[in-house]
């Protein structure tokens, strides 16, 4: 009988370790996930975005063409937590204000991305060259 207890034990906390390391490890999407909205793209009017290289800072405004491309990619991108040390030297800092709170997100050129002290890997390197395609362009 105390072999059956203790098996029913360990299955049980084998099958509870799987559930906790699968939804730690899945991809996030950042429109849902950081920001906590369904429609982004109304949401926020404006990203300011810096690079950190140069320190030159732009302000991407809804009128601007570059805005409905740069919203897209960040929308659409799926990431994952890391523990990947983040590397502030080069990249860009995107800011911007949504529901009264102000959002600093650093990218670096390695689809590392930091949010609060938190590092987040992109899963997709096209993604990551696009995005920098569009905040290359929108600080020139």
């Amino acid at each position: 009988m105390k072999k059956y207890i203790l098996s029913f034990l360990i299955v049980i906390l084998i099958a509870t370790t799987v559930i906790i390391f699968l939804n730690v490890n899945k991809s996030r999407n950042l429109e849902i996930h950081i920001f906590d909205t369904d429609n982004l793209s109304e949401e926020i009017n404006q990203i300011s975005v810096v690079d950190n290289s140069t320190t030159i800072g732009k302000s991407i405004k809804k009128d601007n063409p570059l805005f409905l491309p740069l919203i897209t990619l960040l929308t659409d991108m799926e990431f994952r937590k890391s523990n990947l040390k983040f590397s502030y030297s080069e990249g860009y800092d995107l800011l911007t204000n949504h529901n009264g709170n102000f959002y600093s997100i650093q990218i670096n050129e390695n689809g590392l991305f930091n949010i609060d002290g938190k590092v987040y890997k992109i899963q997709n390197n096209e993604t990551v060259k696009e995005l920098f395609n569009i905040l290359k362009k929108s600080t020139q």
